[in-house]
């Protein structure tokens, strides 16, 4: 029989849960109970009952995260906020944690339209939506940690695109986000092939965007028509991107609001969403490097005392050794020094005797060299022409060209003597 410690079973749970489970699904329930957090985390139950039975319950939880953007939304269509003892029509995410047990995360609820035709063809719409499977696709789209490249569709001429970039610019964090700007067409018939082309550009470079965002200012109730459009709705609805919506009508709200991944009501509020999910992430990360900080501490402190425990054990066992080590010390030592003396010695007797080789063939070489030397210089006294005149020899040469009259002049050994040249005759052999 295996045995499985409390959590190794819950995260069973959760495994088998997080496999088996759909991403989110729609359920009706009754708010049983509610409550705002501090933190603005909404905490509900919901039960379902029949007649006074209670046949079902189980916490919820609209995070702070998305609870203005819902209450906003139910309180606009419903003309009622929410408060215990609603039915509601929820599209829910089941969660399991192994510490708080299992939980509903609230992603949207559903307000059904009751004005007019325009709302009988908005629903109409809805109903298309989601038969074809695309009415929450781009909801089930995970946010990113921190939102820092905006691919912003609007007109540059619109009162809501200016609120949004002096938001998102001048934000007391002073973070720095990247915006691409569309220019679009935002109302009248044009609007719609505008938007949806835009759309498509965004989704082709996917890549460079971390979220859309759509807004523009306030206007007429018809004005908001285009954004009720099924074609552009369902190319909203395929966006591989986080689509956030902020067009900027207080009492109406289209269908491009409810397929969004988060919807708002002016441009501004989209800003502030985004800063936001970055305040939620540098939160984040400062929580996780305080865990870090004190789970290091905590260890470093842990060693310490570790350290301190064992140093005696240590330094014991140390000098033990090194005791028990000295003598082979001693006589590797003495080893190594009779060797390294041995091996001087005859280095040093090899060194003199090359030196006196050296010596030896250096002396006699100098010796050849000498001997060579005086040979030559003999040679060379031989032939030296004072040793010539020395001899009874004397050496004539001209002084001018050989001809009658010229002067001639002869060496001796003690005289020099000039002479004319009086008659010349050619002497054969």
């Amino acid at each position: 029989m295996e045995i499985l410690s409390l959590s190794q079973l819950m995260r069973g749970i959760k495994q088998v849960l997080d496999v088996s489970l759909d991403s989110s699904y729609w359920i009706v329930a009754e708010i049983g109970e509610m409550r705002i957090h501090s933190s603005k985390h909404c905490y509900l139950e919901l039960i379902e009952k029949k007649e006074t039975e209670v046949l079902a319950k189980v916490k919820a939880t609209i995070w702070a995260y998305e609870y203005k953007n819902i209450e906003a939304h139910f309180k606009k269509i419903t003309g009622s906020p929410l408060r215990q003892g609603i039915k509601i029509l929820t599209n829910i995410q089941v969660t399991f944690h192994e510490v708080y047990g299992l939980s509903l995360s609230i992603k949207y609820i559903d307000a059904s339209f009751t004005i007019g035709e325009r709302e009988k063809n908005k629903q109409e719409v809805v109903e298309k939506l989601q038969k074809n499977g695309l009415l929450e696709l781009n909801k089930q789209i995970p946010l990113p940690f921190t939102p820092q490249k905006i691919a912003l569709i609007s007109s540059s001429t619109a009162a809501g695109y200016d609120d949004f970039i002096k938001h998102i610019q001048q934000n007391g964090n002073r973070y720095q986000l990247s915006i691409t700007f569309f220019e679009t067409v935002m109302q009248g018939k044009d609007s719609i092939n505008s938007i949806t082309q835009n759309l498509n550009t965004i989704q082709n470079k996917k890549e460079l965007f971390d979220i859309i965002a759509i807004v523009r200012g306030g206007g007429a109730q018809m004005d908001m028509d285009n954004f009720n459009d099924y074609d552009l709705c369902s190319t909203l609805c395929k966006m591989q991107i986080p689509v956030f919506t902020g067009i900027g009508h207080e009492r109406d709200q289209s269908i491009a609001d409810i397929v969004a991944h988060t919807s708002f009501k002016t441009p501004t509020a989209v800003a502030q969403f985004i800063i936001d999910g970055c305040m939620s992430f540098e939160g984040r990360l400062e929580y996780v490097y305080d865990k870090i900080y004190q789970s290091a501490s905590r260890i470093i402190q842990d060693q310490h005392y570790l350290m301190q425990s064992i140093y005696p054990k240590i330094q014991q066992s140390a000098q033990e050794n090194l005791y028990q080590n000295k003598n082979k010390i001693y006589f590797l030592e003495n080893t190594i020094f009779q060797k390294m003396s041995k091996t001087i010695q005859m280095k040093k007797n090899r060194i003199n005797i090359q030196e006196n080789t050296l010596l030896l063939q250096t002396k006699q070489t100098i010796q050849n060299k000498k001997n060579r030397i005086d040979t030559l210089e003999k040679i060379i006294q031989n032939q030296n022409p004072m040793n010539i005149l020395k001899k009874g020899y004397s050496i004539t040469k001209p002084l001018k060209n050989i001809t009658l009259g010229s002067t001639l002049q002869t060496r001796t050994i003690h005289y020099t003597i000039t002479s004319t040249i009086t008659d010349i005759s050619n002497e054969k052999q």
